[in-house]
């Protein structure tokens, strides 16, 4: 079985277009969230899993799974989150289900429609300062999301992150090497020469020029230093398995 952890905003939509070109499964699985897998009686029917989970549930559920998931600098993951939910006219099916069984994730959609994006990033609701607090780490991380509090720094959730990412993911990209983040998918799957062209999937209107404001970027960044850490992190051994790779070819 194959699971993509679909980190949002992290281009995962475009990914899975690809995952699923790519893998051709028999038997996969309607999208699914963390709340949607504890409650499901069997798994064992699907050979492939999408959803919006965390590392901490798949691990638990389903832990013989190959995992893949995909990073993105928490920047413009943030910035992303916001633009997506401010210029969303109408949520997906999916969406409209998830909104309907939970009221906060109601209110946070609401809020974010009406709200500026300055208004938006100096939120004090706990809803909204989850989605730019360090959000990749803790999806990735061994802790239970639905009763964690987003925090600025814990250590045990960054390291343990950490250690998920090269140990218990078989394989991940990085949004803004798609191209790349493709090559090393295909050779981990054993499909090396497939035709696989990057799908690029935008849900969002074009950025404004207000999202390049230095005050938004540095109020991101002081609430994300664990996923900065972290993307760096990712990125320092995703160099290192691409240049792996383009050693190989070379050969």
């Amino acid at each position: 079985m194959v699971v993509f952890l679909h980190i949002a905003k992290t281009a995962g939509t475009s990914l899975h277009s690809s995952l699923v070109e790519l893998l051709q499964p028999q038997a996969p699985c309607p999208y699914l969230t963390d709340d949607d897998v504890r409650k499901a009686s069997s798994l064992d029917a699907y050979d492939y899993l999408h959803g919006h989970f965390t590392m901490h549930c798949i691990r638990r559920l389903v832990p013989w799974a190959d995992i893949v998931t995909m990073l993105r600098n928490p920047v413009t993951r943030a910035l992303s989150q916001y633009q997506g939910w401010h210029a969303v006219l109408e949520p997906d099916p999916v969406w409209e289900e998830h909104l309907a069984r939970h009221d906060a994730a109601a209110q946070a959609l609401a809020f974010t429609q009406r709200a500026t994006i300055h208004e938006f990033f100096n939120s004090e609701r706990a809803p909204i300062q989850r989605q730019f607090t360090n959000y990749q780490t803790y999806f990735l991380s061994d802790y239970d999301v639905g009763t964690t509090e987003f925090r600025v720094w814990d250590e045990a959730a960054l390291r343990s992150a950490k250690n998920n990412l090269i140990e218990n993911v078989r394989v991940f990209g990085i949004a803004e090497r798609m191209a790349e983040s493709l090559g090393l998918i295909k050779t981990t799957f054993g499909k090396p020469d497939a035709k696989l062209e990057p799908v690029i999937l935008n849900r969002s209107r074009r950025p404004s020029g207000e999202l390049l404001d230095l005050n938004i970027v540095r109020r991101i960044e002081s609430h994300n230093p664990m996923d900065l850490e972290l993307y760096a992190f990712a990125m320092s051994e995703f160099e290192r398995r691409i240049s792996g790779l383009e050693s190989k070819t070379a050969r």
